[in-house]
């Protein structure tokens, strides 16, 4: 596994050869964490809130885990400069 801020030599090996290399993001929707459960403590908050969601759930604090092991991996190399939006919730 490779440092999350990618080295230079990784955007020149991606198709167009990037000049620079850039970060990526994880910008996550609604996820199960304590911070926001307020949200769904009652059956009438949770409702309210899926209404919300494109897909009708809550994401899992797992699947953003997942998501920030593949963005340090070398498979998502030539992954740089953009932002997942995690609309799992």
């Amino acid at each position: 596994m490779r440092h999350p801020w990618r080295h230079v030599d990784d955007a020149k090996s991606c198709p167009g050869g990037g000049a620079q290399a850039d970060p990526a993001s994880i910008a996550p929707g609604a996820i199960r964490t304590s911070i926001k459960r307020q949200a769904w403590e009652t059956q009438a908050d949770l409702d309210r809130l899926l209404t919300l969601i494109r897909y009708r759930r809550i994401g899992e604090p797992e699947e953003i885990v997942r998501a920030a092991v593949w963005l340090a991996s070398d498979e998502a190399n030539c992954f740089v400069g953009t932002t997942l939006i995690w609309m799992a919730g």
